[in-house]
């Protein structure tokens, strides 16, 4: 009697640790699908922060090429002002010597010509040095507007990366919870 007892005891906890090997079993199994969700939630924000990374690189990339020019254009703009302002001493000196000098005809002709020649090389000038500076405010345009995308594309890189921080964070903690029912 005694041994059929303790057989009937044991087969009621036999019974009661299958249930629980079971429960067991299956909350890992949620667990480990929760993990793998949260795994490719991961990998994805890894792939949009390593885009977004790439963009923000590519318009930093543009940003410079844009200041180059930029800098360029400056030079430029620069060397124009000194040639206009070459232009402009000679077109002067020209007119001076045309009112200080009374020559004869064929040289205030040829001063004439000289002057007129000189004049067109200053509307040159002048033209291409406006030229030079409408593309620089353009370019600084675009730069400003490269660098208020850059900012966008690193603050929307920053938020994901906190957003992974996170899920890594309740990854471990899901692990964890895992370690302890197992």
């Amino acid at each position: 009697l005694s041994a059929r007892a303790d057989n009937e005891r044991l087969s009621a906890a036999a019974k009661s640790m299958e249930g629980d090997v079971s429960a067991a079993v299956e909350a890992k199994a949620a667990a480990e699908a929760r993990a793998a969700e949260r795994e490719k939630g991961t990998r994805a924000l890894r792939a949009s922060v390593a885009d977004l990374t790439d963009q923000l690189m590519v318009i930093t990339d543009e940003r410079d090429a844009l200041r180059s020019h930029e800098e360029e254009l400056a030079e430029t703009i620069a060397a124009k002002d000194e040639e206009l302002a070459r232009a402009h001493k000679s077109y002067v000196e020209l007119a001076r010597r045309l009112e200080d000098q009374d020559v004869e005809e064929d040289t205030s002709n040829l001063l004439a010509t000289e002057l007129g020649q000189m004049s067109e090389q200053l509307s040159r000038a002048e033209e291409e040095r406006d030229s030079a500076v409408r593309e620089c405010g353009r370019l600084r345009n675009a730069v400003a507007t490269l660098e208020e995308t850059s900012k966008s594309l690193a603050h929307e890189r920053d938020k994901l990366v906190r957003k992974k921080d996170k899920l890594e964070t309740k990854k471990a903690e899901l692990a964890d919870k895992l370690q302890v029912s197992e």
